[in-house]
């Protein structure tokens, strides 16, 4: 039987799970309180335009989304960090070998630069620095330096890999209780006409005709080895979409009237936390072959979710009028280094969001949604078998 709680009217939530997300409720509320009133105290409403006000109170809430993630990262990151295929130690020894390898090349290039070999332009010569040093100074700010770089480069690993946890952590979250809980309602849906239906439908593009009786899963079995080919796909949808949001977010004429381009991009570089959350949600039902028995092809869910969302988020000539409009009021240098200075980040960080999903949580989650899904599911039946014979006597 599947446990009783607080949130089943939406979805099957066991134990501590509940209590996990009121938790970042909670976080997410109070952190908005003071990022807001703060915004306000340092900005007059009156002396800003609309969409200036929209961007910063969005800004604000996306801060304050990723500051509750952060906190709850410590907390998923200690209930979750055996779940690893990879496992953790190995993950931070990796971590490790690139900050001393990323660390010890700034530092040689400081060097060469110091010593006059190479102009590499990584410091530009102040009073007092390297290039100004000799001999054993020379080599102590060296040494220094590569600490500070080492340390620094440490530090915000840690941060995004936390942080990651806490995205990925609550997406598990809800995911677990509410998948099941769908699965279960997206059964005969095209017999019933209620609006929340009718969402559903339109959601996974399930056409009235199509018979929804039979909704079948595979059972999954814990994967030993990292599922390299999904990461892959799950980082591309990520790129792909963060680059459909940056071209109608920056290039948008109704914005950038208002708004200069490079405080656009900064915006976007926040806003780019949400991705995970709009892509990743996928691949539970290609992992579980979620689908609807078809008479001569099957109606696989995965399939269906992404081209939904393709349609809703990719319209090739709205992007190219955007960008048309763009490029006579920007120069294209100008567009292009705002783009390589997003596209660095927004991949480094959908690979390390995508890493910790695939590689932490979508084991257990899998696991976790065919067992509450299966439960539900002879609940469910039971019930209608009881609704249709109330008596417990088979019907004529």
């Amino acid at each position: 039987m599947v446990k009783e709680g607080r949130f089943n009217r939406m979805g099957i939530w066991e134990g501590k799970e509940g209590r996990a997300i009121q938790a970042f409720g909670y976080l997410f509320v109070i952190f908005a309180i003071i990022v807001v009133a703060n915004s306000l105290v340092l900005v007059s409403i009156a002396e800003i335009s609309f969409w200036v006000f929209i961007l910063g109170l969005a800004t604000d809430l996306l801060v304050a989304f990723a500051l509750s993630s952060f906190v709850m990262g410590i907390y998923y990151t200690y209930h979750f960090r055996k779940e690893g295929i990879v496992r953790i130690n190995e993950v931070m020894k990796t971590i490790l070998q690139v900050c001393l390898i990323l660390a010890l090349f700034f530092t040689f290039m400081v060097a060469v630069d110091a010593l006059g070999m190479i102009d590499t332009g990584i410091e530009d010569p102040e009073e007092g620095s390297d290039n100004d040093l000799e001999g054993l100074d020379l080599a102590l700010s060296l040494v220094l330096y590569f600490f500070r770089i080492f340390l620094g480069t440490i530090a915000a690993v840690v941060v995004v890999m936390v942080g990651g946890f806490g995205l990925m952590g609550t997406l598990y979250m809800m995911e677990v209780g509410i998948i099941p809980k769908f699965l279960v309602k997206i059964q005969d849906v095209t017999a019933r006409e209620g609006l929340e239906d009718k969402i559903m439908m339109w959601v996974f593009n399930i056409h009235s005709a199509l018979d929804t009786e039979t909704i079948l899963l595979d059972e999954p079995s814990v994967e030993k080895t990292f599922p390299w080919k999904r990461f892959r796909t799950a980082v591309v949808w990520q790129i792909l979409f963060s680059f459909v949001v940056a071209i109608y977010i920056s290039l948008n004429p109704w914005l950038s009237d208002d708004l200069e381009i490079d405080r656009l991009f900064r915006f976007i570089s926040v806003a780019i936390v949400t991705v995970p959350l709009l892509v990743i949600p996928w691949f539970i039902h290609k992992r579980l072959g979620s689908r609807i028995k078809g008479a001569h092809k099957d109606f696989f869910l995965y399939e269906a979710m992404r081209q939904r969302m393709v349609g809703l988020m990719v319209t090739a000539g709205t992007l190219l009028i955007f960008i048309r409009i763009a490029l006579e009021n920007h120069s294209p240098e100008e567009i292009i280094m705002n783009f390589v200075e997003f596209t660095f980040m927004m991949v480094l960080l959908m690979i390390a969001f995508s890493f910790i999903y695939f590689n932490f949580f979508e084991n257990k989650l899998a696991m976790e949604v065919y067992r509450r899904w299966t439960e539900a599911k002879e609940q469910a039946d039971a019930a209608r078998e009881e609704e249709a014979s109330p008596d417990g006597q088979d019907t004529e």
